[in-house]
């Protein structure tokens, strides 16, 4: 179970750090990702091949 939840937290902090580094060189790095603001609330979308939405965790600490 602990390599599932490495392999799990170096999937989104990849991708979130990817995302401020600038242009993705390699294609295979992208996943479909909608994040928009709606009353008031964040709504973040992603296609995770291979996850169920159930497995999915995101959370929010100190606004960061």
């Amino acid at each position: 179970m602990r390599y599932l939840d490495n392999r799990n937290h170096d999937l989104f902090s990849d991708m979130f750090d990817d995302m401020f580094r600038g242009p993705v060189t390699n294609g295979s790095q992208l996943m479909k990702t909608d994040i928009r603001e709606k009353d008031g609330k964040y709504i973040l979308e992603m296609e995770i091949p291979g996850y169920k939405k159930e497995d999915v965790k995101i959370s929010l600490y100190n606004g960061t």
